[in-house]
């Protein structure tokens, strides 16, 4: 394809990531309004001691925006078929996915059972984030990207773009030597079993680890 029939792919692909996550931020805001809870008082460490507000307010709008609403968009507006986003059971590289599952369960089998009660709260919300990201940068930003570019250059700007455009929490040293790499890692799974969940497993996998 062109330099333009890219360039238009990739704004497309950036443009439905950003607006999901402004989309988010606008339900996170209108769900502590709702339930007349202060959003500012919501902090990651309440998953372990009292959970259900941050699942609730914090979690349930990621849901909507960075899952329901993106795989309706491209669904219905994108005309695109699930399984071509990657929901499938089984992908295209049997030797890929069980590798990423062998690895993914053995993580978050020893995670869960060395403190199970703070850690399924986590879960349950790292399982909502991790799809969500898998879904909106490999099965949405990536694959329109591959579509009309070189697979492997795809690839790295979707991983830098992962990395830089949506962690500005941490710093640009951190993202360039941990986030952008971990996006390589997923792209590559996606580019080769065309599955998010070997994608979605290591990620959450990789989550779990380090919070714990």
């Amino acid at each position: 394809m062109s330099v333009q029939n890219a360039f238009i792919k990739t704004t497309v692909g950036v443009s439905i990531v950003y607006i999901s996550y402004i989309l988010m931020i606008a339900l996170l805001f209108s769900f502590a309004f709702f339930f007349d809870h202060n959003i500012f008082s919501i902090k990651k460490d309440s998953l372990t001691y009292d959970p259900a507000p941050f699942l609730l307010i914090g979690t349930l709008p990621m849901l909507i925006a960075l899952v329901i609403v993106p795989t309706i968009f491209e669904v219905k507006i994108g005309n695109t078929q699930l399984r071509t986003i990657g929901f499938r059971l089984i992908g295209e590289n049997r030797l890929v996915e069980v590798g990423t599952y062998v690895i993914s369960i053995a993580i978050l089998t020893f995670v869960i059972f060395s403190n199970f009660t703070m850690a399924m709260p986590v879960l349950i919300h790292f399982s909502v984030s991790c799809f969500g990201e898998e879904l909106l940068f490999r099965g949405i930003l990536q694959r329109r990207m591959t579509e009309s570019m070189n697979a492997i250059l795809a690839i790295v700007l979707c991983s830098l773009i992962f990395a830089i455009g949506f962690h500005q929490d941490t710093s640009l040293i951190d993202n360039l030597l941990i986030r952008f790499p971990l996006g390589l890692i997923f792209g590559i799974i996606y580019y080769k079993t065309k599955n998010l969940l070997p994608c979605f497993m290591i990620h959450l996998a990789y989550n779990m680890l380090v919070s714990f």
